[in-house]
C-alpha cells in the first residue's frame, strides 16, 4: 500500500494487510524480560511463549505496562511531515480503515491520496477524504479551526507515548543479550528488544490473553518480510501490542503487521 511514511516520528495502528515493496536483514541483538523481572540470553526465545512481570495491580496481565495514547489513538496513520501513498489505487489493495493526519505538515505533503474537502456547514474545510484509499477522514495543519490544535495535541502525545513505550526496561538492570535478528514463531506477552535491525524469516504468532501487553522495541529498523504473517491467537489484541522502532518500518508485499507502530525515522 505505501512504500514510503515521510516523516520525523510517525504513528501507525494496523490490523490489515500492508503491501510495500523492500526487504531488510540484518544483525540484532534481543533481549527478552521473564517472569519476575529476570532477563536472560536464549536462542530460542523469539519462538517461545514468554511470562513477564506483573504488577500488583495488573494481577490477571502478563506484559508490559503500556503507556497512554490518548488523542494519537483517535488515528490510524499519524506523521509529522508526510505520508506518501505509493501510487497504489486498487481498494482492494490500499483501504485504509480510520483517520490519517499530517503535522505540522501541510496537505500538500500527503502525496498519492486524491483529496476532497469537507463543504457540509458543520465542518466545512476541517478534514478531507480521500476515497477509495481512506475510509476515514484525512486532516493536515493547514485545515479550518479547529483541526491545527487537534493535530497538535495529536503530536504531542504521539511524542509522549514513543518517550514512554521506548522507555520500558527490565526489571533488574545490565539485562544480558544475543545475536538474533530472526524473528518467528510463537510469542507470549513480554518486552523484546533489539539492539540492531530485526526482520520475520517467516510467521509470527502473537499469544495471550485479552488483557496481556507485549512491546517489540528495536534500535534499528523492522522488516517485515514478504509473504510472511503477524498472527493472533487466543485472546491477543492489535491494541495491546507495541511496536516501537528507531529506525525504518518495512511491511512486504502480501504481508500483513497487528499492532500499534511508532517509528522515530520513517516507515
Amino acid at each position: 500500500m505505501y512504500s514510503e511514511y515521510d516523516s520525523n516520528m510517525q504513528i501507525l495502528r494496523m490490523s490489515f494487510a500492508l503491501i510495500f515493496a523492500a526487504a531488510w536483514a540484518a544483525e540484532a541483538s534481543m533481549e527478552v524480560c521473564r517472569a519476575g523481572g529476570q532477563c536472560e540470553p536464549s536462542m530460542v526465545a523469539a519462538h517461545a511463549m514468554l511470562q513477564t512481570s506483573r504488577s500488583s495491580d495488573r494481577d490477571d496481565t502478563a506484559g508490559p505496562v503500556l503507556p497512554d495514547l490518548n488523542t494519537a489513538g483517535d488515528f490510524v496513520i499519524l506523521a509529522k511531515a508526510g505520508i506518501t501513498n505509493a501510487g497504489v489505487t486498487n481498494v482492494e489493495q490500499s483501504e485504509i480503515t480510520g483517520d490519517i493526519g499530517l503535522y505540522p505538515g501541510t496537505a500538500a505533503s500527503m502525496t498519492g491520496f486524491p483529496l476532497t474537502m469537507d463543504n457540509t456547514i458543520e465542518f466545512e474545510n476541517q478534514f478531507a477524504t480521500s476515497q477509495p484509499q481512506v475510509d476515514g477522514r484525512v486532516y493536515a495543519s493547514n485545515y479550518a479551526l479547529p483541526t491545527p490544535s487537534k493535530m497538535e495535541a495529536a503530536i504531542t502525545d504521539m511524542d509522549l507515548f514513543y518517550t514512554g513505550a521506548s522507555s520500558a526496561a527490565c526489571a533488574l538492570p545490565g539485562c544480558p543479550s544475543y545475536n538474533e535478528h530472526d524473528l518467528h514463531g510463537d510469542l507470549g506477552p513480554g518486552l523484546y528488544k533489539w539492539e540492531g535491525a530485526v526482520t520475520t524469516s517467516d510467521h509470527v504468532t502473537i499469544s495471550g490473553g485479552v488483557d496481556d501487553t507485549w512491546i517489540f522495541h528495536s534500535a534499528g529498523a523492522v522488516n517485515i518480510a514478504a509473504n510472511t504473517n503477524v498472527i493472533l491467537k487466543g485472546g491477543a489484541k492489535a491494541e495491546n501490542i507495541v511496536w516501537v522502532i528507531a529506525g525504518a518500518m518495512t511491511v512486504g508485499a502480501d504481508a500483513h503487521l497487528e499492532g500499534i507502530v511508532i517509528v522515530k525515522s520513517a516507515a
